[in-house]
């Protein structure tokens, strides 16, 4: 299976809503801002490989390549390199069947500890969501879909890599909310 095989299953797997209905009306579409409160453009980091398996070919779509240096807010090990960088066009442009990985599995975050993969919710949120006090409502083709998709993408040996240093990095600093193991 190429990269772009198994990033085109995972979109797919992750292609179902969190809660029955739209949950961003729960928050006036927060994370689908396409500016910050100053104006600035807002956008979303892509996974390692992303851009290379879909949006190269959707060149309709505004994908930066930034260099360590330019997000320098972000620490990854030299095997990572450059991280592509997606602007949004807020909630009305969104075009939804391009939404990357981080939108789709939003809250929940790939975590490895102990060679065992879970989902987590972190505590640190860029957004106040809402959803993740609605777990009782979450539903299970959603969490299916982004466990199982997760786990396909693990076998991108840098992707893997990706989500170990980011799950050390929660441990490091104590950013687990919530545990999720499904399996």
């Amino acid at each position: 299976m190429t990269n772009k095989e198994i990033f085109e299953k995972a979109y797919k797997l992750m292609d179902e809503p969190i809660i029955n209905g739209n949950c961003g009306l729960l928050c006036n579409f927060h994370c689908c801002r396409d500016k910050d409160e100053h104006g600035n453009r807002l956008g979303i980091y892509l996974i390692p490989e992303e851009y290379e398996a879909i949006f190269v070919h959707h060149p309709e779509i505004e994908v930066e390549s930034l260099t360590k240096e330019e997000h320098g807010d972000i620490y990854l090990p030299d095997e990572i390199g450059n991280l592509n960088y997606m602007y949004c066009g807020g909630a009305m442009d969104c075009i939804r069947e391009l939404r990357p990985i981080h939108c789709r599995s939003y809250p929940l975050e790939p975590h490895i500890e102990n060679d065992e993969f879970m989902l987590v919710i972190e505590k640190d949120q860029i957004h106040d969501c809402k959803v993740i006090e609605m777990e009782q409502s979450w539903r299970k083709e959603y969490l299916t879909g982004v466990y199982e998709a997760w786990k396909l993408l693990l076998k991108i040996p840098i992707i893997k890599t990706y989500i170990k240093y980011q799950s050390n990095e929660r441990i490091r600093s104590n950013n687990i909310k919530k545990t999720i193991k499904l399996f």
